[in-house]
């Protein structure tokens, strides 16, 4: 099935600017490789819902997060002085052509 990942290392200073993924990229997954446990508990996705409403989702190393990164605006704020993270971010990509049966 078409997709693509990557690996996403945060450091002090670094944060994920708000956007919506692209159209053709439906499922976002996001796994938690490490970060300390002042990241996990305080460096929250903000994520607003269709009526403005914004909610926090946090995990923790080996914890995922499976959502609609296109339909969902998302971001986090710039991580604190000393604070690092590691993601892994899987995109899952709608292709009309490809035959997901075969």
């Amino acid at each position: 099935m078409p997709s693509y990942s990557f690996l996403a290392y945060y450091h002090e200073g670094g944060g994920l600017p708000g956007h919506r993924d692209k159209a053709h990229c439906p499922v976002s997954f996001s796994l938690c490789i490490d970060a300390s446990s002042a990241v996990a508990e305080s460096w929250p996705l903000l994520v607003t819902d269709f009526d403005g409403t914004r909610r926090e989702l946090r995990w923790r190393p080996g914890e995922a997060a499976l959502f609609d990164g296109h339909r969902y605006h998302h971001e986090r704020a710039p991580l604190a002085a000393g604070e690092d993270a590691i993601y892994l971010v899987l995109h899952l990509i709608h292709d009309p052509e490809y035959d997901y049966a075969a």
